[in-house]
This record gives C-alpha cells, structure tokens and sequence, in this order.
C-alpha cells in the first residue's frame, strides 16, 4: 500500500489512513503541467501516488529547483500553518497522479480522530525539519557560488579581504 508508506502516515494504522483519505481526490498532471503558482491560495494537502515533480522557489528571474517529488512523497503541509498562498510552484517532471485533501476533509478528520491528527501533525513537523535542514543546505550551496564567482581571475588572484567582496557584490547587484 504506498499510502501507508508516505512519511505523512508514519505511525498511523490504516484504518486511519483510509480515515485520513476518504475524501480525497485523485487529480491527474502531465508533463509540463503546473499545480501550484506563487500566489496561488492554499487550499489542499498532495501527496505523490505516481509520477515526478519538482518545487522551485522563484528567485529574481530564475526558478531555483528545490525539491524533487516523488511517490510517496506529500506537499502542501502548509495548509497547516497561518500562510493564505503559497510561496513556491510545484510543477510535474512526468505525467503524475497525486492524491488531494482539502482543508475542510483535514478538519472533518481532526473532529473524528484527534489522536490520530496529532501523530500527522508531528509527521509534518519532523518533515519540515528536514526542509530546513535542506534548506540551509542550498543556502550554503548559494553563498559559496557566489564567493567562488567572486575568486575568479576576473577579480585577480589574490584572495579578497572582507570589505572588498562586500563592495564587489554592491557593485554587482547596482550594476
């Protein structure tokens, strides 16, 4: 059963999973196809039953590549928080079938199994961890190429003090 296997349901039997699931909806993307748009309200929690996606935060003009999805894997968890719209855009990497659950479906089931809603709600704390955690991760990947840019022969080979690469990125982002 790959819905028992979802992270989101770690702990869980399935007789709560099915709980969980009842109402959902089976939402079908191809290729190319976008799910979610910055901007657009948060309305469901997905999770991945077929197919590939990617999460891209959107940086100036360019689309950082910040997650792959896959089976198994959810999005959407913040659907649980205090934010209206999403920050990001989930777009399909190959045709994809991904189980929806409104919000509405989320509190008919915390009304039934307050238990049960807890232990999801710790699955998505202990995931958001890990976004940090990759977060960080792609912060760093981004400091170091930008001071790997700066080290380049157009800047000379000496290796730059602090106030000089400060200047250097004013200059860059002015210009």
């Amino acid at each position: 059963m790959i819905l028992g296997s979802c992270p989101l349901f770690r702990g869980l039997y399935d007789k709560e999973i099915d709980a969980f699931t009842e109402n959902g909806q089976i939402e079908f993307f191809e290729a190319g196809q976008i799910v979610i748009s910055p901007n657009d309200l948060i309305e469901k929690l997905y999770i991945v039953l077929e197919g590939s996606l990617e999460q891209y935060h959107l940086f100036e003009d360019e689309r950082l590549c910040f997650l792959e999805l896959t089976s198994k894997d959810f999005f959407g968890e913040n659907l649980f928080s205090n934010e209206s719209h999403h920050d990001h855009l989930v777009q399909s990497v190959s045709d994809s079938q991904l189980l929806s659950i409104t919000f509405d479906s989320i509190q008919a089931f915390y009304q039934k199994q307050p238990k049960a809603y807890s232990v999801l709600l710790m699955n998505i704390l202990r995931h958001e961890q890990e976004m940090l955690r990759v977060s960080r991760g792609l912060i760093s990947r981004l400091y170091f190429k930008e001071k790997a840019m700066i080290g380049t022969p157009i800047y000379g080979q000496r290796r730059l003090k602090p106030n000089e690469v400060e200047e250097i990125i004013k200059k860059k982002k002015a210009g």
